[in-house]
């Protein structure tokens, strides 16, 4: 039906004209905004005070895993080793990601 909504909606725009689209931090022209680009201007694992913390929480996590393991097949119960390990895996699990975060540019 000439004269509609939908046809004056549908001769605004042409197949052949482009879409633009616009997100945050990026522009119409698909370049991206400042604020994008700061995000990233230290990089990947900047921050050198991270790497012992994260390798001293992986290796508290490995250590309480391997501990709840080995309590498990001492007492040949599955359970026990997982309820005793459950808590403090998860505690320092909790820290270890917090740290690796750190590594992480900050709008990742």
């Amino acid at each position: 039906v000439p004269g509609t909504a939908a046809t004056a909606a549908s001769a605004a725009t042409t197949p052949g004209d482009p879409i633009v689209t616009t997100a945050a931090g990026v522009g119409a022209d698909g370049n991206a905004s400042d604020g994008a680009a700061d995000a990233f201007t230290h990089g990947w694992f900047s921050d050198h005070a991270a790497f012992p913390q994260v390798a001293l929480w992986g290796t508290i996590v490995s250590a309480i895993a391997l501990g709840a393991y080995l309590l498990s097949r001492r007492l040949r119960r599955n359970w026990v080793g997982a309820l005793a390990g459950i808590v403090p895996f998860a505690v320092a699990l909790y820290f270890l990601f917090q740290n690796v975060n750190r590594l992480l540019p900050a709008a990742l």
